[in-house]
C-alpha cells in the first residue's frame, strides 16, 4: 500500500526535476487516477491529499526557478482536485 510519505518523495523529485509546469499537471492527474483506483476510501484519499499538499507547503525550493514553477502548479492542481 502507498502512503503519503511514498507519494510525497515522489512528487518531490518530480518538482525538483521536471522541466515543464505542464509535465507535472499530468503526473498529478496520473497520481490521482492511481489513488482513485487503488481500492481506498474517498476520506482515506482525501487524507492522503491533505497530508501530502502540508509537507509540499514546506518545501524548500528557494533559488530554484523552475522548481518553484513547478512546486506552485502541483500546490494549484491539488487545490483544484479538493475542490472537484
Amino acid at each position: 500500500m502507498f502512503d503519503e510519505n511514498m507519494i510525497a518523495a515522489q512528487i518531490k523529485n518530480v518538482i525538483m526535476t521536471a522541466e515543464s509546469e505542464d509535465t507535472i499537471s499530468m503526473q498529478i492527474g496520473q497520481a490521482m487516477m492511481f489513488l482513485q483506483g487503488s481500492g481506498m476510501s474517498p476520506e482515506q484519499i482525501a487524507e492522503i491529499i491533505g497530508k501530502v499538499e502540508a509537507y509540499l507547503q514546506t518545501l524548500d525550493v528557494e533559488g530554484n526557478e523552475q522548481a518553484q514553477k513547478n512546486l506552485d502548479a502541483v500546490l494549484a492542481k491539488i487545490a483544484e482536485i479538493k475542490n472537484a
